[in-house]
């Protein structure tokens, strides 16, 4: 029997198979070719699918992240959607949040991601969905930052219109310039206005202290600034090369950005701002500065316009308000601190002695009224402050100032506010000392003496009440003192004015005391100055103490029952309202008191009366100084002793060798303590 091949064929219909994997297929396709990334991946947290934007946005390849877990696109690595949001998936299905995404290149970018959990196979895996927001967020920030910009300039705006001195609101814009994080500079720079052919510097920051010298006035056409005011364009640089004309000491790397402020095609000014190095301020920050420019010149323009109206009357006002600063303000202190005390004890209604008060608020009245107009000149500014003791940094100022001032300067030192500290800045300190060094220096073309000089000493409630902006504790003194030309009490008047100088022209620049007076001010302190024609002159600066440490005790005040005395005492003052406190304090503690409103009154008590102890006399008067005074005495009442009454420092009447054995000194503003403690201190020294 021959053999027969047998063929069985088994055919399968795969028309539905095929027609899931085409299905299959074009899904793919249409997620791969989809905008947004898509993954999958278990409840772990472990890929199992990605698109193929996935893998064009991140650079990864399929291979490189299939298996791997979500954490390897998460920014920071390590943070993944998954663990963080787990618990919120599997609770509610879904979430929706925005996180960042990194590539393979270590860069990343913004994402909202869209994560919901499936069932696929019996198990449960988490789909999310991510949508780039990289411009979205980009128009997000743009839109703040224009919000911000006109918020800042609608408050440059809404300051403009405030009754502020031109010199505050430039400082204030100056100040606002420096708050802005995102204009990228540093916080410090000027204003210049134009004069004539010249920036005068107007306002500063945190420049230099040998800047406020070489900076002060600039001709057009000189470094970046003069540059910007002679082209009338914007003048930048990202580093300091040959256009940095101005260099000095210890100067760090920086750019500039120095911008004319024009009006009706006139550059009225410049403004100067330092930018960190390397950075530069264009696009949306130029934009911003120009509209700041805006502002700038409005301002200036509205200041020219009033002092045009009314220069003489301004003008007359203020040099009645700064002839305070000198002698006669001390004077006023004198009286108010001084009634001020006599209202220790409750008064009933009715007491003759209620007419102090009434003196008490006709001086306090006088102060405030000059106070407040002194303090139109302040400038508040934004600086870093630190601890110091005045005792450590004096001597480090003078060794640079011994470089700008003569050999035939001698300098004195007498520093004794250690261990007190003040708060303060050290460069603005700096300032402060190199400028009344400078002027004092130029007070003295023939060589003299400059004293220095610290200590501590206390202001009192009443100080305070009549001092805006005060506040009664203990205080450091700062002194500088000279034995130069002084001053007239004309020129006194008008010294704290910016840009006003006694000196020839290019030889000043007016701007030295209107700064040191605004740093002054601006650290808490008070400033006084003490002049006289021939007789040199002493500023007097008054700092705030930082707090003493808790094991530190105050120390304890004198008793006054101990000042007391029955002693004749001739008392010579031109003040009245000194003559009255001085008198009413040695009357009520004892002593018989003979008073002279001149220096001819006193000679003639003396000469009437040869038994007189003692007498104090101011040292500024008319016909006579207290100095001439006590040599006519002497020759009438040898054994008499002297106190002299004056606004300067111990140190500085020495050097003029009006201070001799048997003398004393009262430094104003005067307390009643310190005269009875001196009264004491003198009448039981042994005659000489």
């Amino acid at each position: 029997v021959g053999r027969k091949t047998l063929s069985i064929s088994v055919e399968r219909d795969i028309t539905e198979r095929r027609k899931a994997e085409d299905e299959l297929r074009f899904r793919a396709a249409l997620l791969d070719n989809a905008t947004d990334s898509i993954h999958a991946l278990e409840i772990d947290g472990k890929l199992i699918y990605v698109n193929e934007t996935v893998v064009r946005t991140t650079g990864y390849s399929r291979t490189e992240l299939l298996g791997k877990g979500i954490s390897i696109l998460d920014s920071p690595p390590g943070a993944s959607l998954v663990s963080s949001r787990i618990k919120q998936l599997l609770k509610e299905g879904s979430a929706r949040f925005n996180t960042l995404r990194i590539r393979k290149d270590g860069t990343s970018f913004p994402v909202e991601v869209y994560a919901r959990v499936m069932e696929l196979g019996g198990r449960n895996i988490i789909v999310a969905v991510d949508r780039d927001i990289t411009e979205r967020e980009s128009a997000e920030l743009d839109m703040r930052e224009s919000y911000e910009i006109q918020g800042i300039l609608n408050a440059m705006l809404q300051h403009s219109l405030t009754p502020l001195p031109l010199q505050q609101k430039l400082a204030d814009h100056l100040a606002t310039l420096f708050s802005i994080p995102w204009l990228a500079v540093e916080s410090k720079g000027a204003v210049f206005l134009v004069t004539g052919r010249t920036l005068t510097l107007t306002v500063q920051q945190g420049l230099a202290p040998a800047l406020l010298v070489s900076c002060a006035k600039i001709p057009f056409g000189k470094c970046l600034c003069g540059r910007a005011a002679e082209s009338g364009q914007i003048v930048t640089s990202t580093g300091i090369g040959p256009d940095h004309e101005i260099v000095y000491e210890g100067m760090t790397p920086h750019g500039h950005y120095c911008a004319p402020i024009i009006a009706a095609g006139a550059t009225l000014g410049v403004l100067n701002l330092y930018l960190k190095e390397g950075t530069g301020i264009i696009g949306k920050r130029q934009v911003f500065i120009k509209a700041v420019m805006d502002i700038l010149a409005a301002d200036i323009l509205h200041a020219r316009v009033e002092e045009q109206f009314a220069h003489s009357q301004k003008m007359e006002a203020i040099g009645h308000m700064a002839g305070g600063v000198a002698h006669d303000f001390n004077n006023i202190l004198t009286a108010i601190m001084g009634f001020a005390n006599f209202l220790s004890a409750a008064l009933p209604a009715g007491d003759p002695k209620c007419d102090d008060v009434d003196q008490i608020i006709k001086a306090a009245e006088r102060a405030a009224a000059l106070t407040q107009q002194l303090l139109a000149f302040s400038r508040k500014q934004v600086v870093q402050l630190s601890v110091l003791n005045l005792d450590q940094v004096v001597p480090e100022v003078i060794k640079m100032v011994r470089r700008m001032i003569a050999k035939d300067i001698e300098f004195k030192t007498f520093l004794n506010s250690a261990p007190a500290n003040v708060l303060a800045n050290q460069g603005q300190l700096g300032q402060v000392l190199i400028n009344l060094a400078v002027n004092a220096r130029d007070a003295m073309p023939n060589g003299g003496k400059l004293t220095f000089e610290t200590a501590q000493v206390e202001l009192d409630e009443n100080y305070a009440t009549n001092h805006p902006g005060v506040s009664p504790g203990r205080y450091v003194m700062l002194a500088v003192s000279d034995t130069g030309q002084g001053m007239s009490p004309e020129v006194v008047q008008r010294i704290y004015e910016p840009f006003f100088t006694t000196k020839e022209q290019g030889k000043g620049t007016g701007l030295g005391l209107s700064t040191v007076y605004g740093i002054v001010r601006q650290s808490g302190g008070s400033i006084f100055v003490y002049s006289e024609p021939g007789k040199g002159t002493t500023f007097k600066i008054y700092l705030p103490r930082v707090a003493e440490k808790s094991d530190e005790k105050p120390a304890e005040k004198p008793s006054l029952s101990s000042c007391r005395g029955t002693e004749t005492i001739l008392l010579v003052e031109d003040d009245e309202f000194v003559r009255k406190f001085v008198y009413r304090v040695l009357l009520q503690n004892g002593y018989s008191v003979l008073e002279a409103a001149t220096p001819r009154e006193a000679i003639a008590l003396c000469e009437l009366q040869k038994d007189i102890h003692l007498m104090i006399t101011d040292i500024v008067m008319p016909q006579m100084n207290g100095y001439e005074l006590s040599k006519v005495m002497a020759s009438i009442i040898p054994r008499m002793k002297v106190i002299f009454m004056s606004g300067y420092t111990d140190s500085a009447i020495t050097h003029h060798n009006i201070l001799e054995p048997g003398m004393g000194l009262l430094e104003k503003p005067l307390k009643a303590e310190t005269i009875l403690l001196k009264v004491r201190e003198i009448l039981e020294a042994r005659p000489q």
